[in-house]
C-alpha cells in the first residue's frame, strides 16, 4: 500500500488479502478464480482457466487498474484485455493484496480504481509437489513446482500446462505457463530475481462479438526482473524490469470471408528502471522513488505508419507496417508521520508522459486508533490513466 513498508495494521488504506491457506482450502483451479473470491472484484471471463479474463476493480474498467507480480508491473500498452496475461499458477501464489481506490500517488498512470499484488512463494523450504486434473472434452491440466534452498540463495521453479479440446467448435484452448523465482542473501542486502513465460492459445467462440464467431487468439508474455534491497540507515531498492507480450488476432478461423486479407499482429515491449528508498526523520519515515519507463508498439494496424517494415517472428504473409513509443518518468515522495494513536501519510507522484506531458497524483491517508479492535480511516486521492493504444 505504501513505497515504505507499513504493517498491515497501520494501513490507512482499504486493503482485501486472499492468504494461501485461503485459496488452498476453496474450490479453486486457476489464479483469475481466487482473484474472483476478493470483495470488490468483478473479473469478466471468456471461458476456463482464465483463458481471457478482465479485470474490474469497484466498478472501473479493465483498463483503469495495475496488476503486479511481486511489485513487477504487468501493465500493456496495447490493451488492458492482456492485464490478466500471467505466466504463474495457482500453486505459485502465497497471497494476493488488493488494494481498492484510486492508488496513481503509489503506482502511477492507470492505477484509477485500484491495484492488485500477487505475491508468490514456496522458496523458504525444499519440496517438489505435483497435481494432474482430467476431464471431459480432453480437458488435462498439470502442474510442477519445486525449491532448491540453501542457507543464502532460494531458487523456485514452476512449470504448468493445460488443454482442452473444447465443449463445442472454437473453444479449445492449449495453455502453459513457465516461472521462476530467485533471492540472493548477501551481507549488503538481497538481490530478488523473476522470470515467467506464457505461451496460450485459445478458440474465441463468440468472446468479442457474435456476428464473428469463429475468432482465434494466441498470446506470448515474457517478463523478468532484478531488485536489490540493500541495508543501512537509507534503505534503496533499485530494480529493472522488462515485459513483452506477442498477440495474434485472427477474426476469421475457418473460411475467411472474401474481403479479410490478414491476421493482426502485434508485440509491446516494457522496460525500464525504477530507485525506491526510505530514511527516518525525526517525525517518521520519508520515502522517495524514481521510474522511467518505454512503452513501445509494433502492429500492422496500430500507431504511425513505419519508414521501414519490419518481419515479424514466425510470420511470412505481412510485416509490421505500424509502430509507436512513449515513455514516462515517475517521481514519487511520501512523508509518515505518527503521534501516538494517530497518523498521518502523506504522498505525491508526478509523472510526465511524452504523449500527455505532465500530471501531478496526490494523497492523503489518515488513521485513528481507536481501541485494538477498532481504527478509523480517511483518504483522498486524485488518479488518472493513459489510453492504450
Amino acid at each position: 500500500a505504501y513505497k515504505t513498508p507499513v504493517s498491515f495494521a497501520d494501513a490507512a488504506r482499504v486493503i482485501n488479502m486472499a492468504s494461501s491457506e485461503e485459496i488452498s482450502e476453496a474450490p479453486l483451479t486457476s489464479v483469475q478464480d481466487a482473484l474472483k473470491s476478493i470483495m470488490n472484484v468483478d473479473l469478466r471471463e471468456r471461458g476456463v482457466y482464465g483463458v481471457q479474463a478482465d479485470l474490474n476493480i469497484r466498478g472501473g474498467s479493465f483498463e483503469q487498474n495495475v496488476v503486479l507480480i511481486n511489485g513487477v508491473k504487468m501493465t500493456d500498452p496495447q490493451t488492458g484485455h492482456f492485464q490478466m496475461n500471467l505466466p504463474i499458477d495457482l500453486m505459485d501464489v502465497d497471497r494476493i493484496e488488493l488494494l481498492r481506490g484510486g492508488s496513481s500517488s503509489l503506482y502511477g498512470n492507470n492505477a484509477f480504481s485500484g491495484a492488485v499484488n500477487f505475491i508468490t512463494g514456496n522458496d523458504n523450504e525444499n519440496h517438489i509437489r505435483a497435481g494432474i486434473i482430467a476431464g471431459e472434452y480432453g480437458l488435462f491440466s498439470g502442474n510442477l513446482s519445486a525449491s532448491v534452498s540453501s542457507r543464502n540463495f532460494k531458487n523456485y521453479f514452476s512449470i504448468s500446462k493445460k488443454v482442452s479440446d473444447g465443449y463445442v467448435k472454437n473453444t479449445d484452448f492449449d495453455i502453459l505457463n513457465l516461472f521462476y523465482k530467485g533471492k540472493l542473501i548477501t551481507k549488503a542486502g538481497q538481490l530478488q530475481m523473476q522470470a515467467g513465460f506464457l505461451d496460450k492459445s485459445f478458440g474465441a467462440f463468440n468472446f468479442y462479438t457474435p456476428r464473428f464467431p469463429d475468432q482465434y487468439e494466441q498470446n506470448k508474455t515474457w517478463m523478468a526482473n532484478l531488485k536489490f534491497f540493500s541495508e543501512g540507515s537509507v534503505k534503496t531498492s533499485p530494480s529493472i524490469y522488462w515485459r513483452r507480450n506477442f498477440d495474434r488476432f485472427e477474426l476469421f478461423r475457418y473460411e475467411p470471408a472474401s474481403w479479410y486479407t490478414n491476421h493482426n499482429f502485434h508485440i509491446t515491449d516494457v522496460y525500464g528502471a525504477e530507485m525506491n528508498g526510505q530514511i527516518s526523520t525525526g517525525v517518521g519515515k520519508l520515502g522517495f522513488g524514481v521510474d522511467w519507463n518505454t512503452e513501445e508498439i509494433l502492429s500492422n494496424v496500430l500507431g504511425d505508419v513505419l519508414d521501414n517494415e519490419k518481419d515479424i517472428p514466425g510470420v511470412d504473409s505481412t510485416k509490421f507496417s505500424h509502430g509507436k513509443t512513449r515513455q514516462n518518468l515517475n517521481l514519487s515522495f511520501q512523508e509518515r508521520i505518527k503521534f501516538g494513536k494517530f497518523s498521518a501519510l502523506v504522498h505525491l507522484l508526478t509523472n510526465y508522459n511524452t504523449m500527455f506531458d505532465w500530471n501531478f497524483y496526490p494523497g492523503l491517508d489518515l488513521s485513528f486508533s481507536v481501541n485494538q479492535e477498532l481504527k478509523l480511516i480517511a483518504s483522498a486521492n486524485w488518479s488518472g490513466r493513459v489510453p492504450s493504444y
